[in-house]
């Protein structure tokens, strides 16, 4: 079976439960193949792509990529501040310590496309 790539949704979730699986790197190629075709419609502000940036953002985060976590993160909050709030964490400069206060599990902070 082969996935319908003008079908970013499932293009989206599919990257999503490699997230979930800890495929971190899998996940990652998959999250910025998909951005990159949003991007590249001129659609990288939209709530799509926001999705897709802080996921991309997260999955650095997971893999210890901190400062790309971070640019990641700061591209989405250009998009609309007040939505990323919640993953403010992905922003700190002490990750490690940021994440382990808040108690976060990163498996329940996932965003999957519904459309």
């Amino acid at each position: 079976m082969r996935l319908d790539a003008a079908y970013e949704s499932a293009r989206i979730n599919l990257a999503n439960v490699l997230f979930l699986k800890k495929d971190y790197s899998t996940a990652l190629a998959r999250f910025r193949t998909v951005y990159r075709d949003i991007e590249g419609r001129g659609e990288g502000s939209s709530a799509k792509g926001l999705k897709v940036l802080l996921n991309i953002s997260k999955t650095c985060y997971q893999m210890g990529n901190y400062t790309e976590a971070q640019q990641y993160f700061a591209k989405a909050q250009a998009i609309d501040p007040e939505q990323v709030t919640q993953f403010a964490y992905l922003a700190e400069r002490r990750p490690d310590e940021a994440r382990a206060a808040e108690g976060r599990d990163p498996a329940y902070e996932i965003l999957f496309s519904e459309e």
